[in-house]
C-alpha cells in the first residue's frame, strides 16, 4: 500500500482556497502578458503586409519610359504615389474609427505600411540620384548646371569622402 504524507495535505479548506486563487491569478497574468505580445506581432505583421502590398503594386506597374524622363513610373493619382495616398486615407480613417472600434486600429497599421512602402521608395529614388551625381562629378562632369556653389548634397558627399 502507499502511504500518504499528511503534512502536503491543506489542513483547511481556506489554505487550499487561497492557492487556488494565487495559482489562477498568476495564470491570468500570464495570459494578458501573452495576449500584449500576441498584439505586437499582429501589428507587425499587419504593417509589414502593407508595406509589401503597396510595394508590389508599384513594382507591378512601374515601367519607366526613356523618351519621357519626367514621367513617373508606377501607380499615381493626381500626380502622387497610390502608397501615399493609400496610407494617409487608410490612418485617417482608423483615426476617424472607421470600422468600428474593431478595425479602425488594424486600418492604421495598414496605412503605417502603405506609408512605409513610400518613404522607402523615395529614399531609394534619392540614393539612386546621389549616387548618379557622385559618379557624374567623378567623371569630371557637372550635375548643378549654372548653379554656383557646392550644393548641400555635394557638402555631405565630401564629407562622407572625407575631402576637405
Amino acid at each position: 500500500m502507499a502511504s500518504t504524507d499528511l503534512t502536503t495535505i491543506p489542513k483547511s479548506t481556506n489554505q487550499l482556497r487561497e492557492k487556488f486563487l494565487s495559482m489562477r491569478g498568476r495564470l491570468q497574468r500570464l495570459n494578458e502578458k501573452a495576449g500584449e505580445a500576441m498584439e505586437g506581432v499582429v501589428m507587425t505583421l499587419e504593417i509589414q503586409a502593407g508595406a509589401f502590398l503597396f510595394g508590389a503594386i508599384q513594382g507591378a506597374f512601374y515601367e519607366p519610359d526613356p523618351a519621357k524622363p519626367d514621367q513617373k513610373p508606377g501607380v499615381h493619382i493626381l500626380g502622387i504615389p497610390v502608397e501615399a495616398l493609400a496610407g494617409i486615407g487608410l490612418i485617417v480613417g482608423g483615426f476617424m474609427g472607421v470600422g468600428g472600434s474593431k478595425w479602425s486600429e488594424h486600418m492604421e497599421h495598414l496605412g503605417n505600411g502603405a506609408l512605409a512602402a513610400w518613404t522607402s521608395n523615395l529614399g531609394r529614388g534619392y540614393g539612386f540620384k546621389f549616387r548618379s551625381e557622385r559618379k557624374a562629378k567623378a567623371a569630371g562632369g557637372s550635375t548643378k548646371g549654372d548653379v554656383e556653389g557646392e550644393s548641400l548634397r555635394d557638402q555631405v558627399s565630401a564629407l562622407l569622402e572625407g575631402e576637405e
